[in-house]
């Protein structure tokens, strides 16, 4: 089984999970001139800035950067064991479930054939 294209498949198919949508909930938050839409419009938004402004932009955009992969990592970490966790949770829901209907299932057979077996 192919993840990547599972979740590229997902990602297609819902729009709104889209890399961009990812990347801009946690970036717009960090520095909002680093979103999709807005960061090819710098030069515009900052045309006659000058040469000392732009250097400090610049290193607060790579601050930005620094932070949100920093954020990319945690939320990582935190979300493979949260999600890890739940699944599991919900698998043992969902086949335990499954397993005390079976057990059930067994129990009813097993008395329809006593039954069966007395006449």
């Amino acid at each position: 089984m192919n993840t990547n294209i599972e979740t590229t498949a997902f990602a297609d198919a819902h729009p709104l999970y889209s890399t961009e949508w990812f990347y801009d909930s946690i970036m717009g938050e960090i520095e909002p001139d680093l979103t999709v839409n807005t960061i090819g419009k710098l030069d515009e938004k900052y045309a006659g800035e000058t040469e000392n402004d732009r250097v400090a932009r610049l290193e607060q955009y790579e601050a930005a950067f620094i932070l949100f992969a920093q954020c990319l990592e945690d939320l990582d970490l935190l979300y493979q064991g949260e999600m890890q966790k739940l699944m599991n949770e919900l698998k043992e829901m969902a086949v335990g479930e499954e397993a005390k209907n079976d057990t059930e299932g067994l129990k009813e057979i097993e008395h329809s054939m006593d039954n069966d077996s007395d006449v």
